[in-house]
């Protein structure tokens, strides 16, 4: 073309979305994460264990700023997406930590919980949902989408995800059932999950106390969530990773000491938690937040999330 040989190329940039040769759409991935993960450490770097930002604003760089990054040109590769979950909730995950200080080992999906951040590949496909939603019925065409094969499309699948809403007669219904069908899905692998067993026990509907941790300052959050995942400096969750052989309770010698137990179980500690939270200390699913609050500032509790015994 005008006398130059024109070299050939794998990839190509069309309205900042990278198509590849085979439509994989890895490199546009890999490339989003990339940049948004560098985002995330510069942020990182005006937060600290006691001081920073407050929970609710880091939130909001999370959900406001880092997704819509990730999100964007989704509705063009959203079912290449659980091909490259692993880059995306490493994204997740890297968000969640600078809200609060917790332990290294802390699950991903209990932070995501508690924090009310819904898991990135379904927050993915919701977005797409909507999208396809805004212009439903305003393309007639027959094309079939970015894809090889017939009805492989990305059009084709963007359609065949948004016929499982359960549609309603105006605008905002039909916007808050595309998002209330992508919770119950999170409810429903929340419910399955086979992991998080302490967090299960506190919350059974995900993101029910999100607003609310959100509200708290970086250390009463930092506590909340070492009480809530289980994740903490308890006998029993050094006795799982093999630091102590003991997980026996500290304080009545009786139950495994995790945080469970001396809120709900443990004799030595019934009274000085009656006496914090006024019979409150029961209430979960959701939990009582500010009962659970005052109940890790109980001393004797309180010392035992913060250190390991001696």
């Amino acid at each position: 073309m005008a006398n130059r040989d024109l070299i050939y190329s794998d990839m190509v940039k069309y309205l900042g979305v990278l198509l590849d040769s085979k439509l994989t759409f890895g490199p546009h991935i890999r490339e989003k994460v990339k940049k948004v993960i560098r985002l995330l450490y510069y942020f990182k770097t005006s937060v600290g264990q006691l001081w920073g930002p407050s929970p609710y604003l880091t939130r909001w760089v999370l959900t406001g700023i880092v997704l819509p990054k990730i999100t964007y040109g989704a509705m063009v590769r959203a079912n290449r997406a659980t091909n490259y979950k692993k880059h995306l909730n490493r994204v997740q995950r890297l968000g969640l930590l600078a809200m609060a200080h917790v332990r290294r080992s802390t699950p991903t999906a209990g932070l995501e919980v508690i924090l009310g951040v819904m898991p990135l590949d379904l927050h993915t496909q919701c977005v797409v949902a909507l999208a396809v939603y805004r212009v439903w019925g305003r393309n007639q065409s027959r094309w079939d989408g970015i894809e090889r094969g017939h009805l492989q499309g990305h059009l084709f699948w963007d359609n065949q995800l948004l016929e499982q809403v359960d549609m309603g007669d105006c605008a905002n219904s039909n916007k808050r059932a595309i998002q209330g069908l992508f919770h119950d899905r999170w409810r429903e692998h929340w419910k399955h999950h086979t992991t998080c067993r302490q967090t299960k026990y506190w919350i059974d509907d995900p993101g029910s106390i999100g607003d609310a941790t959100a509200c708290l300052d970086r250390l009463t959050l930092s506590t909340v969530l070492r009480a809530l995942t289980g994740h903490n400096y308890l006998n029993y969750h050094h006795h799982i990773t093999g630091s102590i052989s003991k997980q026996s309770c500290r304080f009545c010698r009786e139950g495994r000491e995790e945080f469970i137990h001396l809120a709900c179980e443990c004799p030595a500690l019934a009274m000085e938690c009656l006496g914090s939270v006024r019979g409150l200390w029961l209430s979960r699913n959701p939990p009582d937040l500010y009962g659970l609050v005052r109940l890790t500032k109980v001393n004797r509790i309180g010392k035992a999330l913060e250190r390991r015994a001696e």
